[in-house]
């Protein structure tokens, strides 16, 4: 299904026909707002996808670096739990994906909650910043995809997923140079579920 998040659509993929990604209200790394993943005691082998609208980085010079950030939090329900976190990059507008970055298992947090869990400060959110986006993904229909693979563990969260140039992280600037909405916009947005078509 597709979902707009401040103006930008979003793909949701349920391979379980189960809990999918959706809003968050009351967490969030900035402001209070994220996209959740109720992932809480559900059954493993579940596969999640969250899908970005198309991106213009046609405009990106190649000698250009640029990183793709974002914020997740989580929990394992039980330490037992082995689950993944897959982030991919299409330079073709999503007809093919290649992986950019893996979390699995304990890399993706070691922390159990044996209730439903949601973050409830700054300190719950773990940043990952990946600068292997290059030069072959600087096209006008660039997407980024987060998958999730769960095995029964617990919630998952992400939110300020960014694209801007390496040596300039600190100008939100280049964000809006570059046409790239900052998903951390997630905070200004309505209920993620009244907006799916």
């Amino acid at each position: 299904s597709l979902t707009t998040l401040d103006g930008v659509q979003w793909e949701v993929r349920d391979y379980g026909n189960n809990a999918e990604f959706e809003l968050e209200t009351n967490a969030g790394h900035t402001g209070s707002k994220s996209a959740k993943l109720p992932n809480y005691a559900e059954s493993a082998g579940n596969f999640d996808e969250l899908i970005s609208a198309p991106v213009d980085l046609s405009s990106i010079t190649s000698q250009t670096a640029m990183t793709l950030s974002f914020r997740y939090a989580y929990r394992k329900r039980n330490s037992n739990n082995d689950e993944w976190l897959k982030v991919y990059a299409s330079n073709n507008c999503g007809d093919s994906w290649a992986p950019r970055k893996t979390l699995h298992g304990d890399l993706l947090g070691s922390t159990v909650s044996t209730s439903s869990w949601t973050p409830g400060s700054v300190a719950d959110w773990t940043t990952v910043h990946m600068t292997n986006v290059t030069s072959s993904y600087f096209v006008k229909d660039f997407r980024v995809k987060f998958e999730f693979e769960g095995s029964g563990g617990n919630n998952f969260f992400l939110d300020n997923i960014n694209i801007y140039k390496t040596n300039q992280i600190t100008d939100k600037k280049n964000i809006q140079e570059l046409n790239i909405k900052n998903t951390n916009l997630l905070n200004n947005i309505n209920e993620l579920k009244n907006q799916i078509s």
